[in-house]
């Protein structure tokens, strides 16, 4: 444990991410994803088991088995297919969306999801994604079966107006108990996050919209989806026709929104279906006095 902590602290991932299992099992293995070009390459060669180092996330995590602990070190990894978790308890743990050396993942030639999420209990830390394809996702979860406690926080999503959603949780399935906390959103083509699951926490992120788009998109579509909270997030437009957080039609009980602050954008709160939520402290930003105003007063 001292040698992992070391080699992550070199790297500049906080040590006490990697300790005892953040909270979900006892880890079962630490693999190392780095490129090779990195000078930290050549360290880790001569630190950790050679037959535990990658130079991609793809093969780190094809190797991977329940409940093992992937790091991946600073570096752009262009992956050329999807990468499919599906062994519960996967941590994925890079440097956080806040280091001035992130970890970016992204596919330069291929049209797929970065990542699809079909196990329970996965935790996602610290990962950069970048993703220019049309139609596809960053994190797409839950596509073959509902698979509950996801958990994404402190990742960079970059979408460059292209693609279609940060992060997806799944229409026909649902994704029970999904955390998405601390992340930063640039410029999806639709919204930064497709929240259609049952009891999800969207909290502290932040927002950045393409024009004419939305921010947060919470579709209950799938039945009897309740219990969901948005809260303490900002979220920022860039023109007349962008839409802060869009809520559809809630079948049962409500989702809660509050303390969530939008600028720039036309429509702070949109419910563009039948269905209700509750709302308290949320505030838009008058463009023209700077004032903020009471969304829900």
């Amino acid at each position: 444990m001292i040698k992992n902590r070391n080699i992550a602290k070199n790297a500049g991932i906080d040590p006490a991410k990697i300790a005892g299992g953040v909270g979900f099992h006892d880890i079962r293995e630490t693999r190392y994803v780095c490129p090779s070009s990195s000078g930290v390459y050549q360290f880790l060669r001569n630190s950790v088991d050679n037959s535990m180092l990658y130079t991609s996330l793809l093969a780190a995590n094809t190797a991977s088995s329940a409940f093992d602990r992937i790091i991946i070190y600073p570096g752009d990894y262009d992956e050329g297919a999807v990468i499919p978790i599906t062994v519960e308890g996967l941590q994925i743990i890079g440097p956080g969306n806040m280091n001035q050396h992130q970890a970016m993942v992204y596919s330069s030639t291929a049209s797929h999801h970065l990542i699809t999420v079909n196990a329970h209990h996965v935790l996602i830390d610290g990962v950069g994604f970048t993703q220019t394809k049309d139609t596809y996702s960053g994190i797409m979860s839950s596509t073959t079966a509902s698979y509950h406690k996801l958990t994404i926080r402190n990742c960079r999503f970059d979408g460059y107006g292209a693609g279609e959603y940060a992060i997806h949780t799944g229409t026909t399935y649902d994704t029970p108990d999904i955390v998405i906390e601390d992340n930063r959103f640039h410029s999806w083509q639709t919204s930064a996050i497709y929240d259609n699951a049952t009891r999800s926490v969207v909290r502290r992120n932040l927002i950045h919209t393409v024009a004419a788009k939305n921010g947060i998109e919470h579709v209950p579509t799938g039945g009897n989806r309740p219990g969901s909270f948005i809260v303490d997030n900002d979220i920022l437009g860039v023109n007349s026709t962008d839409v802060g957080i869009a809520v559809g039609a809630v079948n049962a009980g409500c989702v809660h929104i509050a303390r969530n602050y939008v600028s720039g954008a036309a429509t702070t709160i949109s419910q563009f279906a039948n269905g209700q939520y509750s709302g308290s402290m949320n505030y838009a930003a008058d463009g023209s006095g700077g004032a903020l105003i009471d969304i829900d007063s």
